[in-house]
């Protein structure tokens, strides 16, 4: 008997899916279809369209399709290993190996031939499923839309592959705390009998890569040569968590602080409903000692004209100081800096010791704090802050307002929508933001794409508890495919 065997996620199943159904079915006795599950579509934001169940019961009611099965994998390698089919049959828009942006189809296709079998191509027209979807639904809302037909019209999807692949040669210096976030989730059990708060029972915890860290492992899936300068403490375990989570191709440039320890940022989450309860954080605030701020600066001094791009993300838990920062800002040859407001340093954080930067990527909160001014519209607080700061290119995030664009010498302001359909958890969002729109602003690629790009960046984030995932140029091109279509 042969089998065929067909993959894919099936989201909005058309005239083009019978007929390659149809097709495939004509070729052998046993046609078998897998559908990836909602885990591992990696469309980006709102897909899949249909979740799993609907899927799958969809192609079960197709007359052609003898199977179904689910693909719970990145790659349906696994698949193949159980179905050993006689025949892998594919679109013909899969013929070109080269444009196979995840290099999955080849593996399948190798994997496939080890157990006896050949891949054939359709041979009739392709409709797309994402061509569809982005027209029929809500997936993009009239701001959206026109945002994105607008960079469509001046970037081809080539073009913008072209871009992200340019990166990999720049050489950056990533500088700035590593921070481990820890996830306790629990079952609120409700108020302690006698006592005033709150009580709960945890059930599991995990752990993920945080901060400086983060952004390096954003990076690193864009550019070969990352080098992360931080700090960690004599605690071994924290070191190879650390060691254990950062891609192979981050370099890592520790100095040990003995005088405070890796800094963790523990969450309690409700377990059904995903809310935060309550933060602990173990961290000092304190600058670091001078001796260690020499050694520092030291390193830096007979490197720092080796990176043509300084990435600085300053949590402003005591690592990078004002001398630090002072000589980054004299002798860096792109400086591009995240320096964040949080609990610790409310009231005090502003961006003085970074005035002759490059680029800020900021929320909008940070520079309402920074010009002491909460009720002006953004625009105006922002020539009040070119005013101030003598930085030449500022990107301000404004959560579900999207994001907009400055520079020092224009009074032009560019703002774009954010892009995210649901929003899980913020942490690490700015990180994946500005994990992009560092590299696109060094390379002077369009401002619109530029914002569009790292706001696609952010909603990788949001959508999702935790830092589990880093940024991958995969995940990216999957997301333009499929999306920058119309």
């Amino acid at each position: 008997m042969k089998r065929i065997w067909v993959n894919g996620s099936f989201d909005i199943l058309h005239i083009g899916h019978i007929k390659y159904f149809s097709e495939a079915k004509n070729n052998c006795d046993y046609l078998i279809v897998s559908v990836t599950s909602d885990k591992f579509v990696k469309k980006g934001s709102g897909r899949p369209f249909f979740k799993l169940n609907q899927r799958v019961e969809f192609l079960k009611s197709i007359k052609h399709i003898d199977e179904v099965i689910v693909s719970d994998n990145e790659t349906s390698e696994n698949i193949i290993e159980i179905v050993k089919p006689d025949v892998y049959f594919k679109g013909s828009e899969y013929k070109n190996l080269e444009e196979d942006i995840t290099q999955n189809i080849k593996k399948e296709i190798n994997l496939v031939k080890k157990y006896g079998g050949i891949t054939k191509f359709t041979s009739g027209i392709t409709y797309s499923s994402s061509k569809l979807i982005n027209n029929i639904s809500d997936s993009y809302n009239s701001e959206q839309k026109k945002f994105v037909k607008k960079v469509i019209k001046e970037n081809s999807l080539s073009k913008i592959t072209n871009i992200l692949n340019s990166f990999q040669d720049i050489k950056i210096l990533i500088i700035g705390e590593i921070i481990v976030d820890k996830y306790t989730f629990c079952e609120t059990i409700g108020k302690a009998g006698k006592e005033p708060h709150l009580v709960l029972r945890n059930k599991y915890s995990e752990k993920y890569l945080g901060g400086a860290g983060l952004v390096a492992n954003n990076i690193s899936s864009f550019c070969n040569k990352v080098d992360l300068l931080s700090l960690i403490d004599t605690e071994r375990k924290n070191f190879e968590f650390i060691n254990k989570k950062l891609k192979k191709n981050v370099k890592k440039i520790f100095f040990k602080n003995f005088d405070s320890p890796v800094i963790m940022k523990e969450r309690y989450i409700d377990e059904i409903t995903g809310n935060k309860i309550i933060g602990n954080y173990i961290l000092e605030t304190r600058e670091i000692n001078k001796n260690l701020e020499k050694k520092i600066i030291s390193k830096l001094k007979k490197n720092i004209k080796n990176y043509d791009l300084i990435v600085v993300a300053d949590y402003n838990h005591g690592f990078v100081t004002k001398n630090i920062a002072s000589f980054l800002s004299k002798n860096s040859n792109f400086l591009a800096i995240n320096s964040q407001l949080n609990a610790t340093n409310f009231g005090y954080h502003n961006f003085s010791k970074f005035n002759n930067s490059d680029l800020l990527i900021a929320n909008e909160n940070e520079i309402r704090h920074d010009t002491r001014d909460k009720v002006k519209k953004i625009s105006e607080i922002i020539n009040k802050f070119k005013k101030i700061r003598k930085i030449k290119k500022i990107l301000v995030t404004r959560g579900s307002s999207g994001c907009n664009y400055y520079e020092k010498n224009n009074k032009k302001e560019i703002h774009c929508p954010a892009f995210s359909k649901s929003v899980v958890d913020k942490v690490g969002s700015g990180d994946f933001l500005m994990s992009i729109a560092i590299l696109c602003v060094y390379t002077k690629t369009d401002t619109h794409l530029t914002l569009l790009l790292s706001s696609i960046a952010a909603s990788f984030a949001v959508e999702k508890m935790g830092n589990a995932e880093s940024l991958t140029k995969q995940d990216m091109f999957k997301y333009l495919k499929h999306h920058l279509i119309f």
